[in-house]
């Protein structure tokens, strides 16, 4: 949990707290003023399927929904994108 400043060509902000400890993670991104996007995460364990779901949202219209774990000492979520034909997964 934290704040810190992110770069990939840009810059912006990134926080993370546990708001429902240990059950759910809040992350918040702003890409201002590189890039207009902000948008935030929720994260939380599903006890009955025994793994982590995240959705993120954006001030784009941007919605992605996320589901995995942890995988030798890695958080690895994964969202399956469906495109012009069969689903393309798409690792976090």
């Amino acid at each position: 949990m934290g704040h810190w400043q992110v770069s990939w060509g840009g810059q912006g902000t990134n926080t993370v707290s546990s708001d429902l400890r240990p059950w759910v993670i809040v992350e918040r991104f702003d890409g201002r003023p590189g890039t207009p996007l902000v948008g935030m995460s929720v994260s939380t364990f599903d006890v009955r399927a025994q793994q982590w779901k995240q959705t993120w949202v954006d001030n784009q219209g941007g919605y992605l929904d996320f589901t995995g774990g942890w995988q030798d000492d890695r958080m690895i979520l994964q969202h399956d994108a469906e495109r012009d034909g069969p689903l393309d997964p798409f690792r976090s």
